[in-house]
């Protein structure tokens, strides 16, 4: 770059099996047209990588990003980017996490990282002012909150992304997590770095970033700073947590027994007392780098046969909805075990709340039996299977080889028809159920490569929102006069406000800025482009800034395209089309438009995913990105590229 404010200047490329490293400067248009984190890696990732590759080669990639906020005063900036082709599902996607790893790497003189191949023993990567590549034979086998203490001795300050024996094994629901706290990656991240033998990433170093018109910089920033200073649910989210947010859950209603049935609002009422979690459980909130609003938890057993246990969490979230309304395991230390468990072997918990509950299932239904389940009672199993179970999954061991891969895979292996229960998104569970509520982010998990990701969730996570709130909302994020008609011409049509909640969540995924409302929430548009333009002198406008994210959304797709997926993988699930029933009788839920109006159909949601195709610009029948749309967003590389391919 010609003035590298608000960037490191740099992409480092590591080779793990030659132990080359080379790096090379940013270029001025890839900044100027895709900002950095999301948007950067995609590019990467296409001209990098060939398509087709095995997931778990050492062809595939690791790209790391951070963004040109990351290391600045910007509030909420510490979000890394992780990039690859996932094993489940198989698509190139990338995956957010905080802690400290992005701030890490731009103190450290990079702006994105990319690792390939495969080192013939285990290894971890400093990733300082010169890259070392060191054994780590004697990490390898330990835990992931283990590895993190080990790394965290050796380099302080720093950021460390680890994985635990789940990664090591290979197990495609593993993931990473950063500095104990910012889990990153389901999907297989971690089977990904196991199959590299590459246990950490820890990045330390001491550079500044530099800013373009620092009074400009700051005239945008101190307001606001003191706006979230000021904010009147600081003190509530940073006691609670993620769990100001469970009344969104218990109003929705989640379900449980995979799917067949729901907790009613006074079951799920019971699984959480704010008095007793403040009091018996939370000992101390725990804030990523640069963020307003300490939203992870330190937590800890006071009771019982795990009294004493300690740990961290990114939300206690986890605990109450994977484990407790999921599993249907009220007990709070066996919520929290659960997790703990699943965090140090560097398992997805969600995933393997949901494997369980899938296996509990095909148990009951006499698909599975005990000589299927390594001799375990899944009836109505004690919390001490569920452990054993953990344990399985994350050592490839009997019945969690079955379990390693997730609920599709796991389906096929079992047979007997165990596919018809299994249900999914392109391989990955579910976190919302479209009959409980039918809101963008419900959508979402059937467009996104990686299912349930933030990248659709806004003010709409709960029911009922006004479509005047809606509106406000879009008017802050770019949505056009035009589009809002659209969105709002028959009712509210929730695929194709999906389309633009995508853009400002990839948009946010390349600055960066932490997605979670209570943080988003201070940002528009004007803000963002602001805040860019005077940090880094590169002249967008805030119409210019959105389109930054369409070209990323655009150019993942393109990726996947590549790869051979189109519409066909874009499917709803079966069971949202059969009655949800309460688990108490008392109701029963419908597949239903977003306020209740009116029951849903096949052809209705059919019709849902035309006009998110519709409104991206992309082909109908097939759902891929038409030449028209990437030559308008200037990616002619890209559509010369897929129409070879789609013309062969």
């Amino acid at each position: 770059m010609k003035d590298p404010c608000g960037y490191a200047d740099n992409i480092c490329t590591i080779n793990l099996t030659t132990g080359e490293v080379i790096r090379e400067k940013l270029d001025d248009d890839l900044a100027r047209e895709l900002i950095g984190g999301f948007g950067i890696n995609n590019y990467l990732a296409w001209e990098r990588f060939p398509s087709n590759l095995d997931p778990l080669s050492p062809e595939n990639g690791i790209i790391l990003g951070a963004g040109p906020f990351s290391g600045t005063l910007v509030p909420s900036n510490s979000r890394i980017m992780a990039t690859t082709k996932f094993p489940v599902p198989g698509q190139w996607a990338s995956a957010s996490g905080g802690g400290n790893l992005a701030y890490a790497l731009k103190q450290a003189g990079y702006d994105h990282v990319i690792i390939t191949g495969k080192a013939e023993r285990p290894v971890y990567l400093r990733l300082a002012e010169e890259v070392e590549i060191l054994p780590a034979e004697d990490l390898w086998g330990r835990d992931l909150y283990e590895t993190t203490e080990v790394l965290w001795r050796l380099y302080s300050p720093s950021g460390v992304m680890a994985i635990g024996p789940a990664g090591e094994n290979l197990v495609k629901t593993s993931l990473t997590i950063v500095d104990k706290v910012g889990s990153l990656g389901k999907g297989g991240l971690g089977a990904v770095m196991g199959s590299k033998n590459l246990k950490a990433i820890v990045a330390t170093g001491a550079r500044s970033i530099k800013v373009y018109d620092p009074t400009r910089f700051r005239k945008v920033l101190e307001p606001l700073v003191q706006r979230m200073r000021e904010d009147h649910i600081r003190e509530w989210w940073t006691r609670e947590g993620h769990m100001t947010g469970w009344f969104v859950y218990v109003n929705n209603r989640v379900p449980y027994a995979n799917w067949s049935k729901y907790h009613t609002a006074e079951k799920l009422e019971k699984l959480y007392d704010p008095d007793f979690y403040l009091k018996k459980v939370k000992k101390a909130s725990v804030s990523c780098m640069g963020c307003a609003y300490a939203d992870k938890h330190k937590i800890e057993i006071s009771e019982g046969p795990y009294a004493g246990l300690s740990t961290v969490i990114s939300h206690y979230l986890g605990p109450v909805l994977y484990v407790g309304a999921r599993l249907d395991i009220a007990d709070y230390a066996e919520q929290i075990k659960f997790c703990d468990m699943c965090n140090r072997y560097g398992l997805d918990q969600q995933a393997v709340g949901g494997l369980i509950n899938f296996a509990i299932h095909l148990y009951q239904e006499g698909i599975l039996t005990r000589a299927d389940t390594d001799g375990l009672d899944l009836s109505s199993p004690k919390f001490e299977t569920v452990q054993k179970l953990i344990e399985k999954i994350a050592f490839r061991e009997g019945f969690g080889e079955v379990l390693a891969d997730g609920v599709l895979s796991a389906a096929r292996k079992i047979g007997g028809g165990a596919e018809d229960y299994a249900v999914h998104s392109k391989g990955l569970e579910f976190l919302i159920d479209g009959r409980c509520i039918l809101n963008p982010e419900a959508f979402g998990q059937v467009i996104n490569p990686r299912g349930h990701q933030i990248a659709t969730e806004s003010i709409t996570m709960g029911p009922g929102t006004t479509p005047e709130a809606i509106r406000r909302f879009n008017q802050r994020i770019g949505v056009t006069p035009q589009a809002q008609e659209r969105i709002f011409a028959d009712g509210f049509d929730v695929a194709r406000e999906a389309r633009y909640v995508e853009d400002w969540w990839a948009l946010a995924s390349s600055l960066p800025v932490c997605f979670i409302h209570p943080v988003i929430r201070f940002f528009n548009l004007e803000i963002m482009s602001e805040l860019y333009v005077s940090l880094t002198g590169i002249d967008l406008s805030p119409q210019e800034l959105i389109r930054t994210g369409e070209r990323g959304v655009n150019l993942q797709r393109a990726l996947n395209v590549r790869e051979g997926f189109s519409r066909h993988e874009d499917v709803f699930p079966e069971v949202w089309f059969q009655p949800l029933p309460a688990g108490d009788g008392s109701g029963i839920l419908k597949l239903m438009d977003y306020y209740k109006t009116r029951e849903l159909s096949r052809e209705d949601v059919q019709k849902l995913l035309d006009n998110y195709y519709q409104e991206r610009g992309w082909e109908v029948d097939s759902g891929i990105p038409s030449e028209e749309k990437l030559q308008e967003l200037g990616l002619h590389q890209v559509s010369a590229a897929l129409n070879k391919i789609l013309t062969r």
